[in-house]
């Protein structure tokens, strides 16, 4: 993303917040401003976005810290029906493909309006004056019986977990199971059924990594395609070494081989390190 990229993304919301602010007067009703949980989260490729949102739930603390009656910043997941989102099937379709949001219904933002607009509604202090709608949990995941998305690892979401450990709990975004990829590939029996295996799982993981739908991911482009920078790179690495027993450096990673070609160099490694374990018997 470019400066200008940033810099026109991040004024519609904050020039446009900032300009209301000061030039509506101080008394009214109701300030709202219509925020998204992408400034909680975080938005791949949406950087200037996010930090625009991030603006607005900051500007609503302020105004109501300084006495300013009914501000409010509402942090919105994904609206279904109406929008961007609603009017855009790839939109869609990617909104589906991952976890870190619920869908809101047109009839529940209305009622969130409803309420923050009514004039007689009491008055709440500077911690109630960002509300999240459409906010998901580790705890909605189990709930479903489901295992937990990867990025709900981040402490941000800490709070959330009480209830144990989200270690190892994945949803299944369109390769194996973390945990069962590794165990998948020992039960394989030629160079292709490995490789597929591989490419898979690893498919699934940079999908988890990244925050993206997994068929989005195309494993003849290379990882850098994707964005993904040296700090994802030590990440899959780490993970690649937990599933697949094996060593990969980093900069095979993301020194140009595609998506493919790393997958079966990792079958090939763990073929020869299954090998090197049987003459060692």
């Amino acid at each position: 993303m470019s400066h200008a990229q940033w810099t026109r993304g991040l004024r519609a919301k904050v020039d446009a917040s900032w300009n209301l602010h000061r030039s509506l007067p101080h008394n009214m009703d109701f300030f709202i401003l219509l925020s998204s949980l992408a400034g909680i989260y975080g938005s791949s490729g949406q950087g200037n976005y996010s930090a625009g949102c991030t603006f607005q739930d900051a500007l609503a603390r302020s105004r109501t810290a300084a006495g300013y009656r009914g501000s409010v910043s509402i942090d919105l997941g994904w609206m279904r029906t109406i929008g961007v989102i609603a009017e855009n099937e790839e939109y869609r379709r990617n909104r589906r493909g991952l976890s870190d949001m619920g869908q809101v219904e047109e009839a529940d933002l209305l009622a969130v309006l409803n309420h923050y607009c009514d004039p007689s509604g009491p008055s709440h202090d500077a911690d109630r004056s960002q509300v999240m709608v459409g906010v998901v949990t580790p705890a909605h995941f189990r709930a479903r019986g489901e295992g937990v998305p990867s990025m709900m690892e981040r402490s941000l979401f800490a709070g959330f977990n009480a209830s144990g450990s989200m270690q190892g709990d994945t949803v299944n975004t369109g390769g194996p199971k973390e945990g069962g990829a590794g165990r998948l590939l020992q039960q394989m029996s030629t160079t292709a059924e490995r490789g597929a295996v591989v490419e898979e799982a690893l498919k699934g993981k940079l999908a988890r990594s990244l925050d993206v739908a997994a068929e989005d991911i195309d494993t003849r482009q290379t990882l850098a395609a994707y964005s993904a920078d040296s700090l994802v790179a030590v990440e899959l690495r780490s993970w690649i070494r937990k599933e697949f027993g094996v060593s990969v450096a980093v900069y095979e990673l993301i020194g140009g081989a595609d998506i493919k070609a790393v997958s079966w160099l990792i079958a090939e490694r763990s073929e020869e390190s299954k090998e090197a374990a049987r003459d060692a018997e």
